[in-house]
């Protein structure tokens, strides 16, 4: 499950990034640590947003990441955000030009207490996505 969610992440990331350089709008991705999922949002004008979609984690997937976790995945160091999510205030929001206006951050994802089945997911402010998986004590 933890994979499937992170790779549908992802995916969400990309198009609301397409969107927001086809649309000429800012769109977002909100993240709710809180209830364990995410909500996409497009722009209609002047940041007033229209919900596109929800995605509600399984009960056994949450932000954060188990201990002994190192990150980000470029520089791995202790993970300072106890949510998981290092976007401020865990929003991902998409400019026209396909970069983020929020700046480049980084989202935790796991469903193992001992830190084996963590994922982060980076986004570059020029928009890049990536997913790792930490594995062996490292990010790969």
């Amino acid at each position: 499950q933890l994979l499937g969610i992170s790779r549908t992440l992802v995916s969400d990331i990309r198009a609301v990034q397409h969107q927001a350089v086809t649309s000429r709008q800012k769109c977002w991705i909100d993240l709710d640590a809180d209830h364990g999922g995410y909500s996409v949002w497009m722009a209609v004008s002047n940041d007033v947003g229209r919900l596109f979609r929800q995605v509600r984690f399984p009960a056994s997937v949450r932000f954060g990441s188990a201990l002994g976790v190192k990150g980000p995945p470029s520089n791995p160091a202790e993970i300072t955000e106890q949510d998981g999510i290092t976007f401020r205030d865990n929003r991902v929001v998409f400019i026209p030009n396909g970069g983020l206006a929020t700046g480049g951050g980084a989202i935790y994802l796991t469903d193992d207490p001992a830190g084996k089945g963590t994922k982060a997911i980076t986004v570059t402010v020029l928009g890049h996505a990536r997913l790792y998986s930490w594995i062996g004590g490292e990010w790969r």
